[in-house]
């Protein structure tokens, strides 16, 4: 271990470190920057880091967790910094789990705050909903709030319509 980590730790440990120094501490042992490479030290100062609000660890942890729950509670940490990346990832979770409304207003979040993908998906999301109000095949009303909804009609052949509307577009669903 070199003398600049060292007391880098040793300010972390003693809980003088700011939020960024936290972060740069993760980055070195994730990197092996002056210690041995540890990804398990690095994911445990992250954490700290984001919980300090370090935006950038939030979006990361948000990406690289594997375990969904742990995941998503770090891209909510980080659309308090009105982080698009974070409220993009947040709507594509929530609409592959069939949380339209809220899918929804994450991508308009995300198109608000400058993010380039989202406004196509918006446009799909629309288009959608113009598919399934003219779904005249069978009695069922269909409503923004109705999209996680199956329709049993023919036509619909007890599919779920938006998703296979998202899937003839080769989207993420």
């Amino acid at each position: 271990m070199d003398t600049k980590f060292e007391q880098l730790l040793a300010r972390a440990k003693n809980g003088k470190a700011n939020k960024n120094e936290v972060n740069d501490l993760a980055i070195a042992y994730d990197n092996g920057d002056g210690c041995t490479q540890n990804y398990e030290e690095a994911l445990s100062w992250m954490k700290k880091a984001a919980f300090m609000g370090h935006e950038i660890a939030c979006v990361t942890l948000g990406i690289v967790l594997p375990d969904e729950t742990e995941s998503l509670l770090f891209l909510n940490l980080a659309t308090n910094f009105e982080n698009a990346q974070a409220y993009l990832l947040l709507a594509k979770n929530m609409l592959k789990n069939k949380h339209f409304e809220y899918a929804h207003d994450c991508f308009l979040k995300a198109k608000k705050l400058g993010d380039y993908e989202s406004p196509r998906i918006l446009s799909w999301i629309e288009e959608s909903l113009i598919v399934l109000k003219s779904h005249n095949t069978c009695n069922y009303e269909w409503s923004t709030t109705a999209l996680s909804k199956t329709c049993n009609c023919k036509f619909c052949e007890s599919s779920t319509v938006v998703e296979d509307f998202f899937r003839s577009r080769n989207t993420f669903l």
